[in-house]
């Protein structure tokens, strides 16, 4: 002490020779200075010993000497301005060595901030304010010390681990206050939420400046949404505030439904009863409101639920209702309004931008009403059918008459559901609701396209039944689709007569989309024939082991069964001129399969050839019934039928012909090219046949030389 007393007396007037011997004064104290400080520090921080007496003589010293310094730093400021040229050298290096002092003397002022707060949070007694003003002084402190010195002073490290450790006791104590400020109670019946209301504001002050406020609120908001808010938007309750010695707030469950009026209205009194009672104050520099921060953290989240829970499923279905929804939205504004006064919401929230848009969420809602509507439609069984009959006997038939076949019933619902859409459109004065109810009903022919295939695709694969009755259903939409447009074209309001009243553009897609399905069944069913025809080695076997022949002969048998089935269930289904088309396809498949397996064969003995012969004439006397039709007795008709739909039919009669027949009715019939066979067969064909079918001889010779002459 006595090194700092003899620096001071003459610090006021100091002149330049006095400046180096109080210089030497000052390195002095400030070494001296600095080794017990360093030392105290480290007994008290690091070897946790406590030295009370020697803080308070290096406090007071440290006090003196920084006096001492900046009385020093003044005189050599006036000095240098007095003398700067008649000793530039011996300034620089006074003010030099005044510099270093400086810089130490900044550490151990530092140093010396820190050790004073840390024995002023180490003393019982203070209040939580101070002590935070205290950890948060000597929290500067070493944050200077170690953004200019870095790992310069090692016992910034001890220090460092004192203040956290300080700084977790306050943190931790503020915690506790605040947990025992808030009470809660919850069970399934009921919330309860009690909040004491002694000291609150200095409790939130305090707790903002240790920076422990916002995690606090935010777990706190989080539980408020969730326990309280949440139950009140998704469930009827009662919500009932008592003001006694504390705040109390109870969220109780309700036996009957409330609107939505006062699921706002029980919303509002949560969020003022937070604000009246815990929230309602500036905190920082910015002035920023408790519940400004408390809304930044659950308002989006809430707009949302309310959105969701409340207003999504007051949107009517009908535009009759749009007015009381109006209303609803009239309580909203109002409701936002006055969160926007508790500082719970800001501007352009979503509840607001909703609130904005309601004519344009009701077209949406029934748009997706329409499309969720059609959907259900066409889900429904495709089997239960409705006849379309055919136009009655005295009118003349129309080309644009859609022809007798069956249609789902659903396809008639969602026939009569678009034309009620159209209705609608054609009703509505707002042009820009009946553009989206338009462009919705386009939306449900999209739909149809894209569910039928894919919710019904086992059936139509497996079912031909199905499969003719979804060619149908296509085929009748392609129908109706074609006049549509035409049909309310001049109803619609005049503002959206665009290309969209139109819906020939369905019309090639719902054709394509009808004659695949039943194109893939045809496959199926073919394919099923051709397996059938080639079990057990099909004709082909036949010609080498005649025992066979009954297996061959139940093929044959399967196949006329399978497409007499088919007959039976296409018939009642599909307009006669697909059936016989698709009964035609069919059964020329086969006969061409056949016709292959039989005039592959290089040897057919006589006896596979009258097994052949049989079984072909099974095939000839069964295949006209799959074209009479229900009701007719003659099988004239049929026959006619069976030859305009099979084409390989002729070829298949006369290829049965040279199987039963001798050389001279083979020869007779190929009449040098001009004959019944010679329509049907080339000559290669002919010879290859009778080869495998007639000896090696004279007569055989012949004939084949008269085949050969004609096709020379």
């Amino acid at each position: 002490m006595s090194l700092v007393t003899d620096i001071l007396p003459s610090a006021g007037k100091l002149t330049k020779e006095d400046l180096d011997t109080k210089l030497k004064l000052a390195e002095e104290v400030i070494e001296r200075v600095q080794k017990k400080l360093t030392e105290k520090l480290r007994e008290e921080y690091v070897n946790f010993h406590p030295t009370v007496s020697e803080a308070v003589q290096l406090q007071t010293s440290m006090v003196l000497l920084t006096k001492s310094v900046h009385e020093m730093e003044s005189s050599l400021q006036h000095e240098v301005k007095e003398e700067v040229r008649a000793s530039c050298e011996q300034v620089k290096t006074i003010r030099d060595r005044l510099e270093e002092i400086k810089y130490s003397l900044d550490i151990l002022e530092n140093l010396n901030i820190i050790d004073g707060n840390l024995q002023k949070l180490a003393k019982p007694g203070d209040s939580m304010g101070q002590g935070v003003t205290f950890l948060l002084v000597a929290q500067a402190a070493l944050d200077r010390l170690q953004e200019n010195y870095g790992n310069e002073l090692q016992i910034l490290c001890a220090l460092h681990e004192t203040l956290e450790e300080f700084k977790y006791r306050l943190i931790y104590k503020l915690e506790e206050n605040w947990c025992n400020m808030i009470q809660w109670n919850c069970d399934k019946e009921r919330v309860q939420l009690t909040l004491t209301l002694e000291d609150k504001t200095q409790l939130i002050q305090e707790m903002h400046q240790a920076d422990v406020l916002k995690s606090n609120l935010k777990f706190f908001a989080k539980k408020v949404e969730d326990d309280i808010i949440a139950r009140v938007v998704k469930e009827p309750t009662t919500v009932t505030i008592t003001m006694k010695d504390d705040a109390k707030l109870e969220v109780k469950n309700s036996a009957t439904d409330i609107p939505i009026a006062d699921v706002f209205s029980n919303v509002e009194r949560v969020l003022t009863f937070l604000h009246d009672n815990l929230l309602n104050q500036s905190i920082g520099e910015n002035s920023v409101s408790a519940m400004e921060i408390f809304g930044s953290l659950i308002a989006k989240s809430v707009c949302e639920l309310l959105i969701k829970e409340c207003l999504v499923p007051a949107i009517p279905t009908s535009p009759d209702k749009l007015d009381e929804y109006k209303q609803a939205i009239a309580v909203l504004h109002s409701f936002q309004d006055s969160l926007k006064k508790l500082g719970f919401l800001q501007s352009g929230a979503s509840l607001e931008e909703y609130a904005q848009k309601v004519d344009s969420i009701f077209a949406q809602k029934r748009c997706q009403d329409i499309l969720q509507e059609a959907r259900s439609i066409m889900k429904k069984d495709l089997h239960i059918t409705v006849k379309m009959e055919p136009a009655p006997k005295d009118d003349q038939p129309s080309i644009l008459a859609f022809p007798e076949c069956q249609i789902s019933a659903s396809m008639l619902e969602l026939m009569n559901f678009v034309r009620s859409i159209l209705d609608e459109v054609s009703n509505s004065t707002d042009p820009r609701y009946a553009g989206h109810l338009l462009y919705a009903t386009r939306k449900v022919f999209d739909l149809y396209l894209a569910v039928t295939p894919v919710f019904h695709k086992d059936h139509l694969e497996t079912l031909p039944q199905i499969a003719a009755i979804c060619h149908n259903n296509c085929m009748y939409l392609a129908h109706c689709l074609l006049s549509l447009g035409l049909e309310y074209e001049s109803r619609v309001p005049h503002e959206i007569k665009t290309d969209a009243v139109t819906f020939i553009d369905y019309v090639y897609v719902m054709q394509q989309m009808g004659s695949q399905v039943f194109l893939n069944q045809m496959k199926t069913q073919r394919q099923q024939l051709f397996d059938i025809l080639r079990q057990h080695g099909g004709f082909t076997q036949l010609t080498q082991d005649a025992t066979i022949e009954p297996d061959v002969q139940k093929s044959m048998k399967q196949c006329l069964h399978l497409l007499s089935k088919l007959g039976n269930v296409w018939q009642e289904v599909l307009p006669c001129n697909v059936y016989h088309s698709s009964i035609g396809t069919l059964l020329n498949s086969v006969v061409e399969e056949v016709l292959s397996q039989v005039m592959s064969q290089e040897d057919i003995p006589a006896s596979s050839s009258t097994h052949i012969v049989a079984i072909l004439l099974m095939l000839i006397d069964n295949s006209p019934r799959l074209f009479q039709m229900e009701g007719e007795e003659s099988m004239a008709n049929a026959q006619g039928l069976l030859l305009k739909n099979v084409s390989l039919w002729p070829r298949f009669k006369e290829a049965l012909v040279i199987l039963e027949s001798d050389l001279a009715t083979i020869v007779e019939r190929w009449a040098q090219g001009k004959g019944p066979l010679a329509d049907w067969f080339t000559p290669d064909e002919v010879k290859r046949l009778i080869r495998a079918l007639f000896q090696n001889n004279d007569r055989r010779a012949a004939a084949l030389a008269k085949i050969s002459k004609q096709n020379a």
